[in-house]
């Protein structure tokens, strides 16, 4: 008997393989006659053999058939080939069957069983394998066996169009490399990275150097130059997005961000030429915060003791009505005006000092700068102007003394004016007004009228009218006239009576003509000066020339009428004319151009 797992042979009645343990006998009769009818063919081919036998038996005892025994020889030497080919004799095929057996074992679940014929009829038994039965795929093409190879096909070309799709899609629609870099630039702004953002975009705009983007990339590029303080190399990056038709206005952001640079390291100016053309575009929070910039800066401009800049940049936060700081504008003003119009009232700058005295005054009513305006004022020859100045300080202060006394003398001053230009009623109402502000000024027993200052011979002359505005006559009356420098220096002097015992005297409105020339030669500059006393006392002084105007004042120590009349002492008519000149319009400095603020640019 031969093992069906390994081929090893063994005598019949062993029942299980020394070699790999297999069983040979499994089960009882009633397999082993299932097994029997199913292998009918294998009984057959036995009793044929076994015929065979009987007739080689015969043949040996029948030595006539000796020709027909060496025929049926032949034919049980084939049939005994055939047989032991059936039963598994030939080691090759029984080792290839059982390799197919357990292969069918493994797929079917189904274990093959052995059957000996011997084992029931106790003849003579060979050992028959259990016979496989023919599957229907086996007749089958090869291809059609298994449908593996075309699914498979179909799964790798599928994969493959998936792939392909894909693949062009994202070529497709992948952005530009530029665009990438710009978004990845852009990213590490956000998140502080300004070292690697300046790598990022720097690539960037080496693979975009013209168009819109290429403006893009370039403001970008500044931020993060601005990050790692190489504003240099920002302005250059600007200046290339200028070019490109963007510039710092459509990034508002970096300009904020520049600015802040520029701020932090006290370069304002730069700052608010940034921000500046921003503002005027209405760039939403721009204007705040330009107000809240130039406020700073003016605040280190005053500190400096530029008052001009202060002047403008506040001026400018207030003309932008914006920011954190617009409230302190006016307060801030009029300081400013304050230092401003002293400092030229200093300088004897009186046109300046006037038009900041009238911003400070609209701004704020205070009668110490209406006190200051009424001198600058007077020291222009515009009494008019300074007596409605003293008005308003006497409005704001009615219980100081000092200022109505002040508005008395420019009321005597305006008088006596108006009294040398021959107005006789009005000046003389205007010495009255004075008497009604201050008791202790009483109106003057003797004027002049008519004042005519010119040249005779090149000598300086003074001619005009001596004037009694009182009811009472006037029976005694002397009169000096000096020439005096600017140094109080008296060149030449001249005493005369107009009345006395042996002149008339002079009544009620009534005048006498005066011509008196000077026995000096001067110039026409208004460095000298006619000074003319009556009873020893100073009446007025007249400049001989076309300078302003100056203010003499009495000595101490005279009687009421004398002290009416040196106080009283002020600038007289026209040195050529005895006209009053119309006021001076005042006008502001101008700006430099290349300090214009907002304003200026509207």
């Amino acid at each position: 008997m031969r093992c069906p797992a390994c081929g090893t042979s063994h005598p019949s009645h062993y029942e299980q393989c020394v070699s790999c343990g297999k069983d040979f006998y499994e089960g009882g009769e009633a397999i082993e006659d299932e097994v029997v009818e199913d292998n009918r063919v294998d009984s057959a081919s036995q009793s044929r053999l076994e015929s065979g036998n009987r007739v080689n038996s015969r043949t040996n005892l029948d030595p006539r058939a000796n020709l027909d025994s060496r025929t049926n020889l032949d034919s049980n030497r084939n049939n005994e080939a055939a047989f032991s080919r059936v039963q598994g004799h030939d080691e090759e095929a029984a080792f290839l069957r059982a390799e197919q057996e357990r292969a069918e074992q493994s797929q079917s679940g189904r274990r093959k069983q052995h059957h000996d014929v011997r084992r029931n009829t106790g003849e003579t038994a060979w050992e028959f394998d259990e016979p496989r039965r023919k599957r229907r795929s086996e007749g089958m093409k090869h291809m059609l066996k298994s449908g593996a190879p075309q699914a498979a096909g179909v799964v790798t070309a599928l994969v493959i169009l998936t792939v392909s799709a894909g693949a062009t899609f994202y070529f497709l629609t992948k952005a530009p490399e530029s665009d990438r870099l710009l978004v990845k630039g852009l990213k590490e702004l956000e998140n502080g990275q300004y070292a690697f953002a300046v790598s990022t975009l720097s690539k960037a705009a080496e693979n975009n150097s013209i168009g819109q983007g290429a403006a893009r990339v370039q403001l970008a590029l500044a931020r993060a130059y601005i990050g790692v303080d190489q504003v240099e190399k920002a302005n250059e990056a600007i200046a290339k997005a200028n070019q490109l038709g963007s510039g710092i206005a459509e990034d508002p952001s970096l300009a904020s961000q520049l600015a802040n640079y520029y701020r932090m390291h006290a370069q304002y100016d730069q700052a608010v030429g940034l921000l500046r053309p921003l503002a005027l575009k209405n760039v939403p929070g721009k204007r705040a915060e330009l107000a809240d910039l130039a406020a700073l800066w003016g605040d280190e401009e005053f500190r400096a003791g530029k008052l001009e800049s202060a002047l403008r940049l506040w001026e400018e936060v207030k003309d932008l009505k914006e920011g954190s700081r617009y409230t302190e504008a006016d307060a801030r003003l009029a300081t400013i005006y304050q230092r401003l119009s002293e400092k030229y009232a200093a300088e004897k700058k009186d046109k300046e000092a006037l038009n900041y005295l009238s911003k400070l005054n609209a701004i704020a009513d205070n009668p110490r700068n209406y006190e200051m305006a009424a001198d600058l004022y007077e020291r222009t020859g515009q009494l008019e102007l300074a007596i409605d100045q003293m008005r308003k300080a006497t409005k704001l202060s009615t219980r100081d003394d000092a200022a109505r006394k002040k508005l008395a003398l420019l009321l005597t001053k305006r008088g006596k004016e108006l009294l040398d230009k021959g107005e006789q009623e009005t000046g003389y109402a205007y010495l009255q007004q004075a008497r009604s502000m201050d008791p202790s000024n009483s109106v003057p027993s003797v004027t002049m009228k008519q004042v005519k200052i010119d040249f005779a011979q090149g000598m300086p002359r003074l001619s005009g009218q001596v004037w009694n505005p009182n009811q009472d006559p006037i029976n005694s009356l002397g009169m000096k006239v000096e020439i005096v420098n600017l140094d109080g220096e008296v060149l030449w002097s001249k005493e005369t009576r107009v009345v006395d015992e042996y002149v008339p005297p002079l009544g009620s409105k009534e005048g006498k003509a005066v011509d008196i020339t000077g026995g000096v030669s001067v110039k026409a500059d208004g460095k000298c000066e006619f000074k003319v006393y009556f009873d020893g006392k100073l009446y007025n002084s007249y400049p001989i020339g076309i300078k302003e105007k100056k203010i003499e004042k009495s000595d101490g120590g005279e009687n009421s009428q004398s002290s009416q009349s040196s106080g009283a002492a002020s600038t007289g008519g026209d040195t050529r004319s005895p006209e009053a000149r119309p006021p001076e319009k005042t006008e502001e400095p101008r700006q430099p151009s290349e300090e214009k603020t907002l304003k200026d640019l509207e």
